[in-house]
């Protein structure tokens, strides 16, 4: 086995030729990889794009150059479609050049990886991808004109608008198993009707007695007064009685008997009265269409963003965001 001396400056070292040629070998291997390594980088750097703005379609014809980049035709196309005048086109797209030039220069500060900016960035590329993958495929599945014509059939006669009246009560109040407080009310309501009788051509004589007689707290301070409702309305409010007597009698007219309800007497004076409707599809069918669409677009909506959350495997630290408002409550006491 030959020997040959070591190079290195530590002297009385020798190694053979077999390991010294290990060794060359071995080196040789190191500075082809960090060759490979460093020419990747360089390739990387010198292809990447420094920001979002310098990002051009090589197809498209160019409007405008600057130091930094370049504005396509389809970069103006929205500012500039539409003016006639050259002076008003050149101008919109100077105003456009300046906001890009101001646009490089925080990018070149690195703005737009600042936490504020990529929030509204996130913002508007989830804006976008909602338009694109969900809004789009959407509009294939809006409702149909036999779609809208069943729901209007099966819906008819909820659809149309029901006869209403709308009326004045004075309430005495008695209940059924308390027959001393019913004998002594209905005497009441018998002696109070007369007055209101007498006074029906008053337009506000039975509201004043309402005011200071009736024993309905909910809208004795309202002049005994209630809101339009519908015959079933009325017949849940104060007995079906009370209803039949309102539908019966007309506008403006003060019914000429006590009603006797389960719960006491009433005096009653109608106040307006309305037709009921049928339904008409030319009337409601392009209602009916916005509200298909409006309750097909929730659901939709809904399975599109569900699905795209269960996909995520999302994990949220609840420690960490209490941390994060502790710090703030700390500063903020500062």
């Amino acid at each position: 086995m030959r020997y040959r001396m070591n190079t290195s400056h530590e002297p009385g070292r020798f190694m053979s030729a077999d390991r010294q040629k290990a060794n060359m070998n071995r080196r040789l291997l190191i500075a082809m990889g960090l060759a490979g390594i460093l020419g990747a980088f360089a390739v990387g750097r010198a292809t990447a794009p420094s920001g979002l703005l310098l990002r051009a379609d090589a197809a498209d014809a160019i409007s405008a150059r600057f130091d930094g980049g370049t504005l396509g035709a389809d970069d103006v196309r929205p500012a500039v479609a539409g003016i006639a005048d050259p002076a008003q086109r050149r101008a919109a797209v100077e105003q456009m050049v300046r906001t890009r030039l101001l646009a490089l220069d925080a990018e070149e500060a690195r703005l737009h990886r600042s936490p504020e900016f990529l929030r509204r960035y996130a913002d508007e590329l989830a804006r976008l991808q909602l338009e694109k993958a969900f809004e789009e495929p959407f509009k294939k599945q809006l409702p149909t004109a036999d779609e809208v014509r069943k729901f209007f059939d099966e819906n008819k006669a909820r659809l149309g608008r029901p006869e209403r009246v709308r009326v004045a009560h004075l309430a005495l109040l008695a209940p059924a198993g308390d027959l001393a407080a019913r004998e002594s009310k209905r005497a009441e309501a018998h002696k109070v009707l007369p007055v209101v009788l007498r006074d029906a051509k008053d337009e506000y004589a039975f509201g004043r007695l309402a005011l200071t007689l009736s024993d309905d707290l909910r809208s004795r301070p309202a002049a005994g007064e209630l809101p339009f409702a519908t015959r079933e309305e009325l017949a849940a409010r104060l007995g079906h009685a009370v209803a039949e007597a309102a539908f019966a009698a007309k506008p403006g007219q003060v019914v000429d008997r006590v009603i006797e309800t389960e719960h006491g007497f009433q005096l009653l004076k109608v106040l307006a009265h309305e037709e009921g409707q049928e339904a008409r599809f030319e009337d409601l069918r392009e209602g009916i269409r916005a509200r298909l669409t409006a309750e097909r677009h929730e659901k939709a909506l809904k399975e599109f963003l569900d699905a795209r959350w269960a996909r995520a495997d999302v994990k949220i630290d609840d420690e960490a965001l209490a941390q994060i408002q502790a710090e703030k409550s700390k500063q903020a006491a500062r």
